[in-house]
């Protein structure tokens, strides 16, 4: 981040901490994560340590009057989970404690003493019990609705797909592909049938958004793209097992979730083969657009999407040579 950015951030988080209801000493900028694009700062107060998260001002006069009127859309739909979240106590992981927002600039947490070392080497299992304790917050029907006014609906996964299809899809790669993924999407959507409930999934559930303190407490944060979904119940776990610097699919470790989560929801409806071609187009379309991935390892997601996820029977070989047993 060059200097006069900086500088530009750290008044605008001077012109928050001044806004707190803290007795603020000091504050530092602070660099945890492998990929971070969210502006951090640790505030030093008489009433502890906070970390402050900034978020950058819309582009385009029609979102930042919405956002002057109405709030950040994206922010507060991050505020609503973390409060949400905050009701329930979790034995498996825990979730930074939410203290103040003014849902249109900035998050304010508790801090966290944050364990750097093997940051990015957690235990497979640590992760799936995690992400089956989270999946355990479940709603009815007639409760999803009422909770899904309060959040940004254009993060369901098929509206998600939608837009990346006529968007980044098809200027990348034409109509022909992006036409092919929205059958497949609506060719899932009538094999899996709406679920009695609904769950609260992550929808961006990687290694950046996962983490340890120093006494060996796991963490998932940045909820900004959660969303109550009553159909598709295996993207977090493929969002995670998908690597972005090397091809590579953890079969293992989406196994396992599916194993675990059945234990506790064996009455549910689920067409396994929808659940992981709809959770895989959704992963596998991000990084074939992403600027993440390696070229070569984009190609290679690339050669997947068009040769596995988009023919049918290949799909089903697979799926039947690589999850066996769920």
């Amino acid at each position: 981040m060059d200097g006069y950015k900086m500088e530009v951030l750290e008044k605008k988080a001077l012109q928050i901490i001044h806004s707190l209801p803290l007795q603020v000493h000091s504050y530092e900028p602070i660099n945890w994560k492998r990929i971070q694009t969210t502006p951090i700062f640790i505030i030093y107060a008489e009433e502890g340590k906070f970390v402050l998260k900034l978020f950058s001002s819309p582009r385009g006069l029609w979102k930042k009057t919405f956002c002057y009127l109405f709030g950040n859309p994206a922010l507060k739909n991050q505020v609503f989970i973390y409060e949400y979240l905050n009701q329930y106590k979790f034995s498996r992981f825990s979730v930074p404690i939410l203290v103040a927002s003014d849902i249109s600039s900035f998050l304010l947490f508790k801090y966290i003493d944050i364990e750097h070392k093997g940051e990015y080497e957690i235990d497979i299992n640590r992760v799936v019990n995690g992400l089956t304790e989270l999946y355990f917050i479940s709603s009815t029907k007639k409760k999803v609705k009422g909770l899904c006014n309060n959040i940004v609906l254009s993060r369901k996964p098929i509206n998600i797909l939608i837009r990346r299809a006529f968007g980044n899809i098809r200027i990348k790669y034409g109509y022909g592909l992006a036409i092919g993924i929205l059958k497949i999407v609506f060719k899932c959507y009538l094999r899996q049938k709406p679920l009695l409930v609904g769950f609260l999934i992550h929808n961006d559930f990687h290694h950046n958004n996962i983490f340890f303190d120093k006494d060996g407490n796991f963490y998932i944060s940045d909820f900004e793209n959660s969303v109550f979904e009553d159909r598709w119940i295996l993207l977090d776990i493929v969002h995670y097992s998908v690597g972005t610097q090397k091809f590579s699919i953890n079969t293992f470790a989406i196994k396992s979730f599916i194993l675990k989560f059945f234990e506790k929801n064996a009455d549910l409806n689920i067409n396994l083969n929808a659940q992981l071609l709809m959770a895989f187009l959704l992963r596998i379309s991000q990084m074939v657009v992403s600027t993440v991935p390696p070229e070569d390892v984009q190609k290679r997601y690339f050669n997947f999407l068009s040769n596995v996820l988009l023919n049918g029977e290949n799909f089903d070989r697979w799926v039947s040579k690589n999850f066996k047993g769920c």
